[in-house]
């Protein structure tokens, strides 16, 4: 396809160009926070304005509405959707409700509606002029404008910027089910049957998925926040279902679920509570296999036949669906021309990751305060933020991300400084 240009170039006196990787609640709250020190903003979402959030819209947020917005944000969005200062500081939206209520009105207010392009995926970025191994530590490199491959309608573009804020999450890369962290033999197979039987996100098992599901024997895999929601659902959806039975594979010993004494988040506390005691005295329709693993799928035109291995050896069984929640991880395919150091354990940039390591209480709240330092990259002006920059560490809460949009300010101006022209600015 032919190269086109920047659609809405930058004139060439206006501050550094940022362009922001998702469209999601950090990408948006950073690109709000720019945009209000005059920095041209330019924000690229694969899909629709929080897309990943819309996937797991039933589901009900740990933390409170007050530690998922900022005061900025807050005052976006109530000129543009005057409820929202009603709303509890207290409650926990769901994923819908945050997105109706919150975010779709940021994208629309007055600082971001020009600036979010929705159905523009990134595909990958790197320096105009140089490879990932020249000029190592030398920040000649930020001389050097990013040059983003865009893919938009069918069709590949680049476009030029000064600054990269990735924040395009982690839930569009679901973790391998297999053991060891790796696909199992068949399935890659069992993933693409048209059936959709293996399946890698939350569904609404006993609302908008139900007829898919009740009557069936279904496999969950995992034991992270996002497999108990799973199990608790079916749990319900087994009550009520003739015939739904639910097999509950966990790599580890239970309980499943850490519970932290007086948790200060209630729905976080009552998920732990309700899987944990699920997997301590199963319901009729219930079977739980701690310390079992994922070690084959076959599939036929009904159903997959799964090897599991335990202690006791090999067992296999045949399910109508499989729900494989074994976590997210960052894709990083997206920055592979750049300088990037990365965690050899999570996968997230390396300073970050350092700082994150020694919290092991399984409690987010309790992760110490990271700083604008942990954010700096090796390539000059490239940023890592929201879920990603924790890679496989699924302790980041929205409140984490809000911080790091914050600390944006001890790494850039103020306010946007006038963008020096030169030869070699990109289109």
């Amino acid at each position: 396809m032919p190269e086109r240009s920047t659609r809405a170039a930058v004139p060439s006196d206006q501050g550094p160009r940022v362009a922001i990787l998702g469209g999601g609640p950090i990408g948006l709250e950073a690109a709000a926070a720019l945009a209000d020190r005059g920095y041209p903003v330019v924000v690229y979402e694969a899909g629709k304005v929080a897309d990943s959030v819309r996937r797991w819209g039933h589901v009900r947020l740990f933390s409170p509405w007050r530690m998922n917005r900022s005061e900025l944000g807050a005052r976006l969005v109530a000129a543009v959707a005057p409820a929202l200062p009603s709303l509890d500081p207290e409650a926990c939206p769901t994923g819908a409700e945050f997105v109706a209520a919150y975010l779709e009105p940021l994208a629309r207010s007055r600082l971001l509606r020009d600036c979010v392009r929705e159905g523009c995926r990134v595909v990958a970025a790197s320096r105009s002029g140089l490879l990932r191994a020249e000029r190592v530590g030398d920040p000649d490199r930020a001389s050097h404008p990013f040059r983003i491959l865009i893919e938009e309608g069918g069709s590949e573009r680049i476009e030029a910027a000064d600054v990269i804020l990735d924040a395009t999450g982690t839930y569009r890369n679901p973790a391998p089910t297999g053991d060891g962290g790796i696909p199992a033999p068949g399935e890659a197979e069992a993933a693409s049957a048209p059936e959709g039987r293996l399946v890698r996100h939350l569904e609404e098992f006993d609302g908008a998925a139900r007829a898919l599901y009740a009557g069936e024997p279904v496999l969950v895999v995992g034991a992270g926040y996002s497999a108990a929601t799973a199990v608790r659902e079916l749990a319900r959806l087994a009550a009520e279902a003739p015939g739904t039975q639910v097999t509950w594979a966990l790599r580890g010993a239970l309980p499943p679920l850490p519970e932290i004494p007086a948790d200060p988040l209630p729905e976080r506390a009552a998920l732990a509570r309700d899987a944990n005691r699920i997997a301590a005295a199963p319901p009729p329709e219930f079977t739980i296999l701690p310390g079992h693993s994922v070690e084959r799928f076959e599939t036929d035109p009904g159903g997959l036949t799964v090897t599991l291995r335990g202690r006791e050896g090999l067992r296999r069984e045949r399910f109508g669906r499989v729900v494989s929640l074994t976590g997210y991880g960052p894709d990083s395919s997206i920055y592979r021309g750049l300088q990037v150091h990365e965690c050899y354990a999570t996968r997230g940039p390396m300073k970050l990751a350092a700082l994150l390591a020694g919290e092991g209480s399984g409690d987010c709240l309790a992760l110490p305060e990271t700083g604008p330092e942990a954010l700096r990259s090796p390539e000059p002006g490239f940023f890592i933020l929201g879920a990603k920059s924790y890679g496989t560490n699924s302790a980041f809460l929205l409140r984490n991300g809000l911080a790091q949009v914050r600390d944006l300010a001890g790494l850039l101006p103020a306010e946007a400084p006038p963008r020096k022209t030169t030869g070699s600015a990109g289109p």
